[in-house]
């Protein structure tokens, strides 16, 4: 994985990104602020991935990749991630941006990576994202 949605460019979230309403900025802006998402958030960003899959209707990622697969619309890697893997992605995002949020302090502290959606591989002493197929490459 690329650190981007399937099927999805940077070009593509950035279009999609500059026809968002204000409650969806607002939550893409709290990434990183303490405390953790909210239930809130969390459901806008939800929202915000729902309308990179052109839904302007659904805008739960379970519905929307119902009616994406029962139609024959898309399948495998071009339907949108599952709620858990969005979770996942959502925490990870949070987890990058308390990092930028804190770039300018000479010794910020951050808790551990395995509580926002990494899990720690002991044998080669690095994180990797939860679920990941090949945490080598």
């Amino acid at each position: 994985m690329s650190g981007r949605f399937a099927g999805r460019s940077l070009d593509w979230c950035f279009k999609v990104f500059l026809k968002c309403d204000s409650k969806t900025l607002e939550a893409l802006g709290a990434l990183g602020q303490e405390p953790d998402p909210s239930a809130e958030v969390s459901a806008q960003l939800e929202r915000f991935i729902c309308l990179m899959y052109m839904s302007e209707v659904l805008m739960e990622v379970i519905y929307l990749r119902w009616f994406l697969f029962s139609n024959c619309a898309a399948e495998g890697e071009s339907i949108p991630p599952t709620t858990g893997s969005l979770q996942l992605h959502i925490q990870r995002s949070h987890y990058i941006a308390m990092i930028w949020r804190r770039a300018t302090k000479s010794h910020p502290s951050f808790p551990s990576p395995a509580a926002y959606g990494w899990e720690l591989l002991e044998e080669k002493g690095i994180y990797t994202p939860i679920g990941r197929v090949n945490p080598s490459s």
